[in-house]
């Protein structure tokens, strides 16, 4: 790098280079932590879908969801103000939320009411070809 004066001076160029480096591994680490997002969002939804967070069996679990996802929140909310060496860090810990996302208590899920018929299926396909006459055939 040239100070003016027409002399290269080698630890600047060493201070830019080591910038550069520096600026790729953060944005490696963005992308890493954004994709990264996605897919605890999509885990977690996974999780949470079909449950009745109205049901008082599922307090603990509605509980334990809400304060994972806070704790996640907080956690993203770190990204934009951190350097690339902070970013690397953050990328590193993103284990500890896979494990909190497992340890998740089971929520309760109600149980289908499947009604049990006491007619063979055989025998209501015939009442229901009985019931129904067939369109009359018109002349040509």
């Amino acid at each position: 790098m040239d100070d003016g004066s027409g002399v290269l001076l080698p630890y600047m160029t060493q201070i830019r280079t080591d910038m550069l480096k520096n600026a790729d591994a953060g944005v490696e680490a963005v992308g890493t932590l954004e994709g990264y997002a996605h897919t605890f969002e999509q885990e977690l939804a996974a999780k949470k879908g079909g449950v009745d967070m109205s049901m008082p069996e599922n307090q603990p679990f509605m509980l334990a969801v809400q304060a994972l996802e806070e704790e996640f929140s907080s956690y993203m909310e770190k990204i934009p103000f951190s350097n690339p060496s902070a970013l690397a860090a953050l990328a590193s810990q993103v284990t500890q939320f896979d494990q909190k996302l497992d340890s998740l208590p089971e929520p309760f899920r109600k149980k289908s009411r499947i009604r049990k018929t006491t007619m063979p299926v055989r025998r209501i396909a015939e009442k229901a070809q009985e019931a129904v006459p067939p369109p009359p055939i018109a002349p040509l």
